[in-house]
């Protein structure tokens, strides 16, 4: 396997690059939302056609003890995709043993380190390859980045240092020097590390990105606007030049803008707590307070989300959780992802009547009414006395006409309403016309006490048909 492909890797373990892992948020105005990190030229993709072109790259799992030393870190990379670092580690240990000169095997071994926020861990394995191969700008500058996010700022510093100096057009360690400067305060100078890295390359994205965020922080809002709109313009999916740059215009009075941009954010990453935050405050800046409003009813909703999936994540497997999220998630109409909580509820716990109930309720929203009945059915043989369930049934027979069949479910869910009054009342029509006055006539004097205004409504119908 290639050195540069494992960059790639030690890329994505380290979580930045592509704007999705921030390490520190700009809602907190500390540091550029999304750095660039130790290799951001040098993409996933080609990792994953390195490793593809490996020959026997994945082992069968009974013959690892006979694998090479690059058969053994090929299936570690897969097993760091799969996000099983355990036995990633293990192996890369094992390519270790076998082969202590191997550059690559410390290299990836860092990578799987660094995913598991072992910082420490991963900063000795590049250690170890510059012991190998200390001429690799690119080895610096990766561990310049894991000092950087551990904040030992002086040793990063060094590294980026010592990587420019090995090879002065290498545009990442200018750019990750300049997060150094950031997070010093020194922004003037880490502007002039930005315009380094883009001299170099142009088309440096977080470059342009993180430029902009140090010409926010000195309040140069119309050149942080700017750096943000190059980056947008070539890379119309980074989130986070469309939030940053919605924070710049926010700062400068441009509010209506300002949602605009926090609403491009919002359509790449739908569930960012913090995008919804800052649309609110531009919303209401802008005076639409309404917008605003419905904005912070949102992000309640979002932060419910959160504790619900921490839950899950604590208790995996009591089937409550998932029903609680699956509830959740209904209330902004998502259909699927509810249904597949409900059905790994009944997975887990076949009994639960809530989850059968539950997903009558998304089966009815999704027109699938006699499997919604079905479920229904199925929730009050497990829980007799569960009301809720009862009255949904009741709602769907009476919206066919079945008024019979309501009128029992509504007793059994103790309900009292217009809508019970509503079916003793049409019951109470369609006895009349086939005869059973006298039951006709009960239906309408409960249908009369349930809502007294029937009462009015009744005599006028009356008194038309006379």
């Amino acid at each position: 396997m290639r050195l540069s492909a494992l960059f790639a890797l030690v890329l994505m373990a380290a979580g930045c690059g592509s704007g999705e892992n921030p390490t520190q948020t700009s809602a907190e105005q500390k540091a550029p939302e999304t750095p660039a990190t130790a290799a951001s030229t040098e993409t996933g993709q080609s990792a994953t056609t390195t490793a593809q072109a490996t020959p026997d790259a994945e082992p069968a799992s009974n013959k690892v003890a006979d694998a090479s030393v690059p058969q053994l870190i090929a299936l570690a990379t897969r097993l760091m995709k799969k996000g099983d670092l355990g036995h990633a580690v293990t192996l890369l240990t094992r390519a270790i043993g076998a082969d202590p000169t191997s550059v690559d095997a410390y290299v990836q071994r860092a990578a799987v380190f660094a995913k598991a926020k072992l910082l420490s861990r991963a900063i000795a394995d590049l250690g170890k390859a510059i012991e190998l191969k200390g001429n690799d700008p690119r080895l610096r500058n990766t561990r310049g980045y894991f000092y950087l996010t551990g904040q030992q700022y002086d040793e990063a510093e060094k590294d980026f240092n010592d990587a420019i100096g090995l090879d002065l057009n290498y545009p990442q360690p200018y750019n990750n020097r300049g997060l150094v400067r950031i997070a010093r305060g020194q922004h003037e100078q880490a502007i002039k590390d930005f315009d380094a890295a883009l001299r170099i390359d142009p088309e440096y994205v977080d470059a342009h990105n993180n430029r902009g965020f140090a010409l926010l922080q000195i309040e140069k809002f119309d050149d942080a606007i700017a750096a943000f709109s190059e980056a947008i313009k070539l890379n119309d999916q980074y989130v986070n030049a469309w939030n940053n740059r919605g924070l710049a215009r926010q700062k400068a009075g441009l509010h209506a803008e300002a949602a605009e941009d926090f609403t491009q954010a919002i359509a790449l990453q739908p569930d960012n707590v913090k995008y919804y935050v800052h649309r609110s405050e531009a919303y209401a800046d802008a005076g639409q307070e309404e917008l605003a409003e419905q904005d912070r009813a949102y992000v309640v909703w979002l932060q419910k989300l959160a504790d619900l999936n921490r839950a899950i994540g604590r208790s995996p497997r009591d089937s409550n959780h998932w029903v609680a999220r699956g509830r959740h998630l209904i209330e902004q109409e998502r259909l699927e992802q509810a249904m597949e909580d409900f059905n790994r509820a009944l997975q887990l716990d076949p009994d639960n009547a809530v989850a059968y109930f539950s997903r009558a309720v998304v089966k009815l929203k999704q027109g699938e009414t006699e499997d919604a009945i079905e479920d229904i059915t199925v929730a009050v043989a497990r829980e007799p006395g569960l009301h809720e369930a009862y009255s949904l049934r009741g709602d769907i027979y009476f919206d066919q006409g079945k008024f019979d069949e309501a009128i029992a479910d509504y007793a059994a869910a103790k309900r009292l309403d217009r809508r019970v009054a509503q079916a003793y009342l049409l019951r109470s029509e369609e006895r009349k016309a086939n005869g059973q006055i006298q039951q006709a006539g009960a239906d309408l004097e409960r249908a009369v006490m349930l809502d007294p205004q029937l009462k009015t409504a009744s005599a006028e119908t009356e008194s038309e048909t006379e």
